[in-house]
C-alpha cells in the first residue's frame, strides 16, 4: 500500500459509509492534505520517520476539511450587520489533534512578533 492509500483507507475509516462520489472527494483531499503536510516536515524529516502520525494527521486534516465542506461549515449568516458564524465542532478537532500529534515534526509555522 502506498502512503497515499494508508492515509485514504485511515480517512474512510473514521468517516464512516461513504457514496462513491464522496469517497472520490476524500481521496482527493487525502491527497492535499499528505501534500501539505509533507511541506511542513522540519528539514531532514522523511514521513517514513514519522509514518503512524503521519498518515492519522493527513487523515485527520482531510476529514476535517471533508467535514466542512459535508456539513456546509456555516452556521448562521446575516447581512444586515454582516456577521458569519462557523460551526467548527469536529472538524476543528480533527486539526488540533492532527497538529498535536506531528507538533516535534513539523517546522514551527507560528507568527510571532519580535521586537527590533
Amino acid at each position: 500500500m502506498t502512503r497515499l492509500e494508508d492515509i485514504t483507507a485511515t480517512a474512510q475509516v473514521f468517516a464512516g459509509s461513504l457514496n462513491d462520489a464522496q469517497r472520490s472527494v476524500l481521496e482527493r483531499l487525502c491527497a492535499g492534505a499528505d501534500s501539505d503536510l509533507c511541506g511542513r516536515l522540519r528539514d531532514g524529516v522523511t514521513p517514513a520517520d514519522c509514518y503512524d502520525s503521519y498518515v492519522c494527521a493527513a487523515a485527520w486534516l482531510a476529514l476535517s476539511q471533508f467535514q466542512t465542506v459535508r456539513d456546509g461549515g456555516v452556521e448562521a449568516f446575516t447581512a444586515g450587520t454582516f456577521s458569519v458564524r462557523r460551526g467548527g465542532g469536529a472538524s476543528d478537532a480533527y486539526v488540533a489533534r492532527a497538529e498535536a500529534l506531528m507538533t516535534p515534526y513539523l517546522r514551527d509555522g507560528r507568527f510571532d512578533f519580535r521586537r527590533v
